[in-house]
């Protein structure tokens, strides 16, 4: 993919914003190894670093227009710029074979009703040099990230928070308090929020223009998800499905270098292999990371889809976590707290793709468009359950609580499950609204953080009134997808230069899955119901009826060992006493099993990274 930046201050010298610019790009050359460019004069820069992946040897950036007033700096791919060529030829002298110069020249001829027309991801910068505007630009799903920092006159925009830091050698780094909080409780910040006061993200399917002589700006959104209902029955959905589906695949599958498929084992990967080579002719490499701890291992199921399909699977094994690793991919990538510790294995296969190829497509979306997050059944017992005698449910409650605790992977045992349920039940309980995912229950909050953690719920483009699990799923789809899920993929591949693409987020499909009845996506204990019907032919049944595992480590045990002392260690120097004293008792819990508090635990020892390396040096 590609990382871009911009930097304005009316009283820098072209010199002195080029010098900013470049800092951030050689900041985020693992973005685009391929090239580099840089567009300045005096008050502002424009900056661009590539990883080539179509047209590759022209289409550099900054791209200008004709008459040298707009400047555009890309970073994403339109899987349908051919045909978006074609419809702007008439009015547009193209001289690259990209889908650069289609977005330059989209914006240029017809202005934001251009987006409409895009399919992909993208995160763009547009400069207007003649009205001193810069405009903002983010996918619909929030792929492709883009941060900015508008204060006093300066403006910073890049596709990292470490590269905005490095513009701003005065940035003050004020913690905002909000947000450290709503991460403490949900795992990742409110949307358009960052850990810093200053530092905001353009949030997806969002446009933001800045006046960069006052300051001022105006945001807007372009889309969201309000399908009509789907007019049909569910055969036919099933039908509807597999076209618009495979029209994904072969969208992602617009490249001049070869495209590889992450293979996980699970039902999301092996759809997506079994349709590139049943429907499309394809023999893709596979790329699998697999886990000491046979209950987070699923190396097995991905060999086994693999050899079904005489496909190379490439794989390895992660035993201990890698510090050094966590430590650069918080600093250098993320550049904030992040409590998915799924990046570390994300990351490793990543690492293991770009030895083969520089594209890879993965199942990022799936659990949010078709209904598989086990919660969403959690959801629906839940409704039921509240039917139950009070007496009867803390009956049950306390015979939960005091089963022993078990460190192993949910979906290897009962008691694990159990216990899930039950956090559910209080979360849900003791909260109004859709709620996102919590990482600690709320009387857990309450006796090690009291002043911690903020109640907050995220609402965020829940288009309509609709039944709890699919206000969840759209909560999800515009909280915890873009802030956790996209989040992770994009450092994650972008740290080894490796491009992700997300075939289950293709607009079209997302919004085709949310004009359907939920009971067509999920009824009990059995979600995706069309991705398991179009995959009943192709999928081993050893697969396609498995357990959802996910993309889990195991935090459990590693902080019953080395990984809690070098937590302490971290937030030793943290001036919170609180967080340092809850962290502390939390993890002695844990370790006496009294609960398996890994992911909470987890977010304190990555907030412990960013500290040490950045925060107590701001």
């Amino acid at each position: 993919m590609c990382g871009v930046a911009f930097y304005s201050n009316p009283i820098e010298s072209k010199m002195q914003c080029r010098d900013r610019v470049e800092a951030a790009l050689l900041c985020m050359h693992h973005r685009g190894p391929d090239g580099q460019g840089v567009d300045a004069v005096d008050g502002a820069a424009a900056g661009h670093v590539r990883l080539s992946i179509i047209d590759l040897g022209l289409s550099r950036q900054p791209m200008f227009s004709p008459d040298g007033r707009y400047v555009l700096s890309f970073n994403g791919e339109i899987y349908n710029y051919k045909e978006l060529r074609q419809t702007l030829s008439s009015r547009w002298s193209f001289k690259t074979e990209g889908d650069t110069e289609v977005v330059l020249a989209g914006l240029f001829l017809e202005g934001i009703d251009f987006l409409s027309k895009m399919h992909g991801m993208w995160a763009i910068v547009y400069w207007d040099k003649l009205k001193n505007k810069v405009l903002l630009i983010r996918d619909r799903v929030g792929k492709k990230p883009l941060y900015y920092y508008n204060v006093s006159g300066v403006v910073a925009v890049a596709s990292e928070i470490p590269a905005i830091v490095k513009m701003l050698p005065d940035f003050n780094g004020q913690e905002s308090s909000e947000s450290r909080s709503y991460f403490f409780r949900h795992g990742f910040y409110p949307p358009g929020k960052t850990i810093y006061q200053d530092v905001h993200e353009v949030l997806p399917s969002t446009y933001v223009s800045i006046n960069l002589d006052d300051g001022s700006t105006d945001t807007s959104r372009y889309w969201m998800i309000n399908p009509a209902a789907f007019d049909g029955d569910e055969k036919l959905a099933q039908t509807v499905f597999k076209e618009k589906f495979n029209r994904a695949l072969e969208r992602r599958l617009v490249s001049d270098v070869e495209v590889g498929v992450l293979l996980s084992g699970g039902l999301d990967s092996s759809l997506i292999l079994s349709s590139l080579v049943c429907d499309h002719g394809l023999k893709p490499s596979t790329f699998t990371v697999g886990f000491s701890d046979k209950s987070y291992d699923e190396r097995y199921f991905a060999e086994k889809i693999a050899r079904a399909y005489g496909v190379k699977n490439y794989s390895i094994e992660v035993g201990e976590l890698d510090h050094s690793t966590i430590s650069s991919l918080i600093r250098d990538h993320v550049g904030q707290p992040f409590s998915d510790p799924s990046i570390f294995p994300t990351y490793l296969a990543a690492k293991l793709a770009a030895e083969h190829v520089k594209v890879a497509l993965v199942g990022d979306g799936a659990d949010e468009v078709f209904c598989g997050y086990q919660r969403y059944q959690g959801k629906l017992i839940y409704t039921n359950y509240k039917k139950v005698p009070s007496k009867i449910r803390w009956l049950i409650s306390n015979v939960i609580r005091i089963l022993p605790t078990s460190h192993a992977h949910h979906s290897k045992s009962l008691v694990k499950k159990a216990k899930l349920f039950e956090a559910m039940n209080e979360n849900i309980g003791s909260s109004t609204g859709v709620m996102t995912p919590k990482i600690l229950p709320l009387s857990l909050e309450r006796e090690y953080f009291p002043a911690a953690f903020h109640s907050g719920v995220c609402n965020e483009g829940v288009s309509k009134p609709i039944d709890a699990v699919s206000a969840m799923m759209q909560a999800d789809m515009n909280c915890y997808l873009p802030q956790d899920i996209l989040l992770k993929s994009d450092r994650a591949s972008m740290a080894s230069s490796v491009e992700f693409r997300s075939p289950f987020l293709d607009y079209e499909l997302v919004e085709f899955a949310f004009s359907l009845p939920r009971q067509w996506h999920r009824r009990w204990f059995r979600g995706k119901k069309l991705l398991r019907a179009a995959a009943a032919s192709r999928v081993p049944k050893e697969i396609l009826h498995k357990r959802k595992q996910g993309f889990s480590v195991p935090l459990g045990d590693w902080f019953m060992g080395g990984l809690g002392e070098s937590m302490l260690e971290l937030l030793a120097s943290v001036d919170d006493r609180e967080v340092v004293d809850g962290a502390r008792r939390l993890l002695l819990a844990h370790r006496r099993r009294e609960g398996d508090y890994g992911f909470v635990l987890w977010a304190l020892f990555t907030y412990g990274q960013w500290f040490n390396s950045v925060g107590q040096k701001s």
